[in-house]
């Protein structure tokens, strides 16, 4: 429902902006007011405009992937050109209610083609740099004391990701580097907290060689993961999904998981080396979307556990951190938030989430929320980052 309400203003604003964007060229240049330039900027102008449809309607066609990629970027450009054209509307509105300059100053061709080409050259080098800031994975660090025994353990390091989004813009190249940095950390545990993949297996290029590179993890108690809500299968369009369209658990996400060695809990706790617990939530939801039966509440989980142990767990939605706590949980692991990935949607997130980004103290509890190692939608990241996180955490009874 709430895409029949988007489709028409996306659709609305496409063709404000074009327009827009063809005055101002011509304001240039006679050059670019000609019929033959009108049809050519037309052509490519609405085939971006129309990319995200058509990578919907192209589904597991050859050309699906290409179109995909192109409408993750235009979404990205988009975004950037909707946004600075708002605000330059409202500067002109502004200028012209109070009187501060004359009418005709504003619709002069001068001022115009100055305004556009301001305009033009900001958005082209905030995409450039959000496209490549996008592949620099940052390493992020936090110290972390749980007040109890750690049995075999007096300290652990933990790596911990997630929302790889494995599919049409994260793939070999990213969980190469993600390898090699989690490799250097010399990592007791490896947790990954969901959106492991990106709504539809069929975009993974190379699955076979995703694998092998998992496999090359070193970690001491190996590498445990829970899902997300894009770890299933589901068509989506312009960010939004359909009523009454198919949504399933693909069981290659499953099996992807066991050859990569990584190993699944969906509601379930493990006691590893009888020192300490990790607890993998199901997500909620994917919950929703795929099964009738719900998930378990954090007292649930926690119940048969000896809470004289330390009680890690992996929450993909940073929810329910209150309750968490006071089931005993001491460190809560969560992303979906991607820290907004593009400024404005940064302050959006914040407002949105009791712990949007970083690390937060809930009662006796550290909860640590990653911006992500991927991408979700445009594959443009500003004003947050890709990271790969390392706790230390120190056990003090």
């Amino acid at each position: 429902m709430l895409l029949i309400l988007i489709l028409p203003v996306y659709l609305f604003f496409c063709y404000y902006l074009f327009r827009r964007s063809y005055q101002w060229m011509g304001s240039c240049t006679r050059l670019l007011q000609g019929r033959w330039f009108l049809i050519a900027d037309a052509a490519v102008y609405w085939s971006l405009a129309a990319s995200p449809v058509a990578a919907f309607f192209l589904e597991s066609t050859p050309y699906e992937f290409f179109m995909k990629r192109v409408s993750n970027f235009w979404l990205g450009v988009f975004l950037y050109i909707i946004l600075l054209s708002l605000i330059l509307e409202a500067v002109r509105l502004i200028l012209k209610k109070t009187h501060l300059v004359r009418p005709e100053f504003l619709q002069s061709r001068k001022v115009l083609a100055l305004t556009g080409g301001t305009l033009a050259v900001t958005i082209l080098a905030v995409s450039i740099y959000g496209t490549f800031h996008a592949g620099t994975v940052y390493h992020t660090e936090y110290d972390v004391a749980i007040a109890k025994s750690g049995g075999n353990n007096s300290d652990l390091t933990i790596a911990f990701v997630s929302d790889l989004h494995l599919g049409y813009s994260i793939g070999v190249h990213h969980i190469e580097k993600m390898v090699e940095e989690i490799n250097a950390m010399d990592a007791d545990l490896v947790c990954i907290a969901g959106d492991i993949f990106d709504n539809d297996y069929g975009a993974i290029q190379d699955p076979e060689h995703l694998i092998a590179l998992f496999q090359k993890v070193q970690s001491r108690y190996g590498i445990y993961a829970c899902y997300g809500n894009h770890d299933l299968d589901e068509p989506i369009l312009l960010g939004f999904t359909f009523q009454g369209k198919k949504k399933t658990n693909d069981e290659r996400l499953r099996d992807f998981l066991s050859q990569a060695g990584i190993r699944l809990l969906e509601d379930e706790s493990v006691l590893i080396d009888d020192s300490f617990y990790l607890i993998g939530r199901k997500d909620r939801s994917r919950v929703k979307k795929t099964e009738t039966s719900g998930r378990l509440t954090p007292a649930e989980l926690t119940k048969h556990l000896d809470l004289s142990k330390p009680v890690l767990a992996m929450d993909h939605q940073p929810r329910d951190l209150a309750e968490m706590a006071e089931a005993g949980v001491d460190l809560d692991l969560s992303g979906h938030t991607h820290d907004g990935q593009l400024w404005p949607f940064t302050l959006l997130i914040q407002a949105m989430w009791e712990n949007s980004y970083g690390r937060l103290t809930v009662e006796s509890m550290t909860s640590i929320v990653t911006s992500g190692l991927g991408l979700w939608g445009p594959n443009m990241r500003v004003g947050t980052n890709s990271e790969i996180v390392e706790i230390h955490v120190t056990f003090t009874p």
